[in-house]
């Protein structure tokens, strides 16, 4: 009754799985549903004109390799609950791809479940993150993870287990005794003096559609401490020059925000909008306020990009957009702004994430008194 040596196996199969991304073709009996002792899993692609059998080699675990699904699925759970918590898309996205590697990680360690999910596997994984891990692609590649990045991975894993905890999928909490590494947070900031964004921004001449686009840009972004992906999704509509002010439209944990702009970075941007932009927009590009050289929306890796550019130029190898951000705060605390206003202009959720920089203030304060006063 059917065409290829494959009829008998599909007239006793039942298909598991999404039709859009292929799925597991699992022999059973198709009158009681149970597995037969000697039940195959078959992985199944499109082929254009259905579902096929791929002659892929895959581990011999039985039906139970489909159980290798179940923490991933918790996974997507916990995103979509932080979600609805009001937690960013950028946010998500790098919480997604990291903690699917730790549920790869968790796959190799033989943990079908949550339920057997203990303490040994966390330590194991901080030390598989500190060891073994390397970075597979990019600038970095092949080298390992610094130990703030490995900070970031555990605390993230480890909000995870919490989730599972809290929804009564671990019974026994193995986050007892497993403590995160520390590091001084503060150490690893680079912070710009006056002089050095002076000289970065100096090294940007404000010609042509690309230099007058990225001479806007960065002045934005020293007279805001605005988050690279922020200015990425900055819709020309958000700009009130007249007001003197930006808005910010789901910045970090899905939080708006209404910024000042400083006069000299309301100059630049008249003469960008004016001059640059019409020469590089496209419908591609949509509302954007800053356009590519292809007349696209200019993304947070475009930005970083011409960060890299420019500071090449100015001789400043540390500088990064991010650099522009601690500037800020770090420049108006020693100007003698308010701590709370800070944290407004930043977008900053609790008030110790700006304290960090008032410590920097006054350890700068400190050691000029140490250089300085007679009895220092």
């Amino acid at each position: 009754a059917f065409p290829n040596p494959l009829g008998w196996l599909l007239d006793r199969a039942m298909y598991h799985g999404p039709p859009s991304r292929g799925g597991l073709l699992v022999c059973r009996d198709t009158r009681s549903g149970a597995c037969e002792p000697n039940s195959v899993v078959l992985p199944l692609h499109h082929s254009g004109t259905g579902f096929e059998p791929t002659s892929r080699k895959i581990e011999s675990e039985g039906v139970g390799s489909a159980e290798r699904g179940v923490i991933r699925e918790l996974i997507s759970l916990y995103l979509k609950e932080r979600r609805q918590q009001g937690w960013s898309r950028s946010t998500l996205r790098s919480d997604r791809g990291i903690l699917h590697h730790f549920a790869s990680f968790l796959e190799k360690q033989h943990v079908r479940e949550p339920r057997a999910l203990s303490r040994r596997h966390l330590e194991t994984w901080h030390d598989h993150l500190r060891e073994v891990y390397r970075i597979p692609s990019g600038r970095r590649k092949g080298q390992a993870l610094r130990s703030t990045t490995v900070y970031d991975w555990l605390a993230k894993s480890r909000a995870f287990v919490g989730f599972l905890v809290k929804t009564d999928r671990l019974l026994v909490d193995p986050r007892g005794g497993f403590s995160l590494p520390r590091y001084n947070r503060s150490r690893r900031r680079f912070i710009p003096t006056i002089d050095e964004v002076q000289r970065f921004l100096d090294c940007i001449p404000p010609r042509g559609r690309l230099g007058l686009r990225d001479r806007a840009l960065f002045e934005l972004l020293y007279s805001t401490g605005l988050r690279a992906g922020e200015a990425s999704h900055l819709d020309v509509y958000d700009l009130d020059l007249s007001a003197g002010t930006i808005r910010v439209r789901e910045g970090k944990g899905g939080r708006d925000r209404v910024v000042p702009v400083g006069s000299v970075a309301a100059r630049f941007l008249r003469r960008y909008l004016a001059w640059s932009r019409p020469c590089l927009w496209t419908e591609a590009a949509g509302d954007a306020l800053f356009v590519t050289k292809k007349g696209r929306r200019m993304m947070g890796y475009s930005i970083d990009m011409q960060c890299s550019y420019w500071r090449s130029r100015a001789c400043l190898p540390q500088m990064t957009p991010h650099s522009f951000r601690h500037a800020v705060a770090t420049h108006m605390l020693a100007g003698g702004a308010d701590v709370r206003q800070v944290q407004e202009l930043l977008g900053h959720r609790w008030i110790t994430t700006t304290n960090l920089y008032t410590h920097l203030v006054i350890s700068d304060v400190i050691e000029a008194h140490r250089r300085s006063h007679p009895r220092g």
